[in-house]
This record gives C-alpha cells, structure tokens and sequence, in this order.
C-alpha cells in the first residue's frame, strides 16, 4: 500500500518506528515497513529531521501537527472521558439535543495588518 504523501512530511517518534520494525534508508529517501518478518512494504519518502522541520518553521514554512491515537474500544462512550467523570454532577444525564439557531453569528474581528499569534502551549 503506497500513499501519494507528495510534499507532506511526516515526524513519527522513535518509539514507533521500533515498535514496528521500521528501516530508515536515508541516502534513497526510502522507508521499510516490516508487517511480518517476511513480508516488507517499501515506500519512498523525504526523510526530515526534527532539527530541520524545526528551522523550517522558524523560517515561517506552514506546519501542521496532528496526534493519532489507535483505539481498541470499539464502545467508547461520552461517560468513558475522565473530565466528564470527575464533574458528573455538571454533565446531564441525557443530551437534550442540538443547540436552536440563533439570530446571532458570532465573529472575531481583526485590525486591518495584523495577523493570528502562533505561541505553543507549555
């Protein structure tokens, strides 16, 4: 299975890629994924350090991070998240449904040359 990343760079942890026998090839940009010790899925990547994603940033290249939980519940429900256990007594039992449309859009207005603050969370 090849997917088409183009110019997408993926970051994966070290962790994983040990948990899932992978090889990185740096000199032919190419990623082995070993499914099984005989079967091995090949895919040719642009193999990035952190250090260089990091300076491509702070040249003001666009960055996008996304966290990706595999979750063997196949059951999981709104009782099931910790915030809503420890405040049960705030939460209704039941959802009333969707909230009414209302009259009102909401908007956040912005100074004309000024632009989104980008501050990572501590």
């Amino acid at each position: 299975m090849e997917l088409p990343f183009g110019e997408f760079d993926l970051i994966l942890k070290m962790d994983w890629l040990v948990k899932h026998r992978v090889s990185l090839d740096c000199a032919t940009k190419r990623v082995v994924l070993r499914r099984t010790a005989r079967e091995r899925q090949n895919y040719l990547s642009n193999v990035t350090s952190a250090l260089r994603a990091e300076k491509l940033v702070r040249k003001g290249c666009g960055a996008y991070l996304a966290y990706i939980s595999v979750s063997d519940s196949k059951d999981s429900s709104v009782k099931d998240i910790r915030t809503v256990k420890d405040f049960s007594d705030v939460f209704p039992k039941e959802l009333p449904g969707l909230p009414l449309n209302r009259e009102v859009e909401f908007g956040l207005e912005l100074l004309p040359g000024t632009a989104p603050v980008f501050i990572a969370p501590l």
